[in-house]
Formats: structure tokens, sequence, C-alpha cells
């Protein structure tokens, strides 16, 4: 809840009370924004991954995302997350 007692978020757990199902956003008029739900989880190198999660707009719009390969601490270069200004 935000300060002013408005939900801004609500965050639904499994029935173990530790893994997120769902969670969905509310906008300042307390309608709902969007909603990300987690269908099917596995676990790769210690890390709780989603293998499909569908996020959906208050419209009713919406994707759904098949996650077939994941790469646990894949090697970055740093130089990727810097921003250069605009030419």
């Amino acid at each position: 809840k935000k300060r002013w007692g408005r939900i801004c978020e609500k965050i639904y757990l499994e029935t173990n009370k530790r893994d997120v199902r769902k969670v969905e956003v509310f906008d300042i008029d307390a309608a709902l924004a969007y909603r990300a739900e987690f269908i099917s989880m596995q676990r790769i190198k210690g890390y709780d991954v989603p293998v499909r999660l569908v996020l959906s707009g208050a419209d009713g719009s919406g994707f759904q995302l098949d996650i077939e390969r994941y790469w646990a601490n894949a090697p970055v270069s740093p130089s990727i997350f810097v921003l250069k200004p605009p030419k």
C-alpha cells in the first residue's frame, strides 16, 4: 500500500508461501495497470526461472513468453551498460 492507503501492487504466493505465482500492479486510481503470471517455473543453477510467463494489461491485451534456454551467470562486459550521449 502507498502511504495514503491505496493498493499499488498485489503479490500472490504459491501454497508454500515462498514462491510468487502472480503479480498485479495498479495505477493511481487503483485500477489494474498490468498483471504478470508465472505459469511454470524451473530451477537452473540455483535460479528460479519461468518456463512460461504471461503478461496482460487491463484491456485484455498481452503476450505469453516461453523461455526455451537460459544461461545462468553468462559473462557480460560492463561496457554494454554504458549509455552514450546522442550526437
